[in-house]
C-alpha cells in the first residue's frame, strides 16, 4: 500500500509538472494582443537606438512568425500599432522585415488555401478577381515611389514564389485566371 500511495504521489507530481510547463509555454506563446502592446510601449522608434531599433524588429518579427494565419492577419490588419510601427521603419528596416515575415505568411496562407474546400476557394477567387478588375478600373497606380515600388514588387515575388512551391495542382489550376489577372494589370501598371 505505502508503494502505491508513492507510485501515486510521483505520477501526480509528474502532471503538475507538466500542466505548469503547459501553461508556461502559452503564456510565452505570442498573440496579436501581446505584440501590440509590445509595440505600444515602443511608440517612436526614432527615440531607439541602432541597436534597440534592430532588437524590436527582430523581436516583433519573430513574433509575427509565430502567430497563426488568422491571428496574423487580425493583426496586421489592425491599423493601429502595427501600422505606427511599420511606417516608422527605414526602407532598410521595411525590406529587412518584409524578408523575415513574407515567406511564414504566405506558407501559411497556401496551406490554408490548399486545405480550403473547392467551393470556398472559388468564392475566393472571383472575389480577387473583382477587385483586381476594381481596382484597375477605378484608375489605381503603382506607387510612385521607388522604395514603395520595390516593396511591393518584392511582395508580389514572394507571393508568387510561395504559391509555385506549396499550391497543390488542384490549387494552381484553379487560380491560373488570378495569376494571368494579376499579369494583366500588372503589365498594364508599367
Amino acid at each position: 500500500m505505502k508503494r502505491l500511495l508513492q507510485l501515486a504521489a510521483v505520477a501526480i507530481g509528474v502532471w503538475a509538472l507538466v500542466a505548469a510547463g503547459i501553461a508556461w509555454s502559452r503564456a510565452q506563446r505570442p498573440t496579436p494582443e501581446k505584440i501590440a502592446r509590445y509595440l505600444a510601449a515602443r511608440p517612436d522608434l526614432a527615440q531607439l537606438s541602432a541597436a534597440q531599433r534592430a532588437q524590436t524588429l527582430t523581436q516583433v518579427a519573430n513574433d509575427l512568425n509565430r502567430l497563426d494565419l488568422d491571428q496574423r492577419q487580425k493583426f496586421r490588419g489592425d491599423q493601429g500599432p502595427f501600422a505606427q510601427f511599420f511606417t516608422q521603419l527605414t526602407p532598410a528596416e521595411r525590406s529587412d522585415f518584409l524578408d523575415r515575415t513574407l515567406p511564414e505568411g504566405f506558407r501559411q496562407m497556401m496551406v490554408a488555401f490548399n486545405q480550403m474546400p473547392p467551393e470556398q476557394r472559388q468564392r475566393l477567387i472571383r472575389r480577387t478577381l473583382d477587385d483586381l478588375n476594381k481596382a484597375e478600373s477605378s484608375g489605381a497606380r503603382p506607387p510612385t515611389d521607388a522604395m514603395q515600388r520595390a516593396e511591393t514588387q518584392k511582395i508580389i515575388n514572394q507571393g508568387l514564389e510561395s504559391f509555385y512551391n506549396d499550391a497543390n495542382a488542384d490549387v494552381k489550376l484553379e487560380m491560373a485566371p488570378v495569376i494571368e489577372r494579376l499579369q494583366q494589370v500588372m503589365q498594364n501598371f508599367r
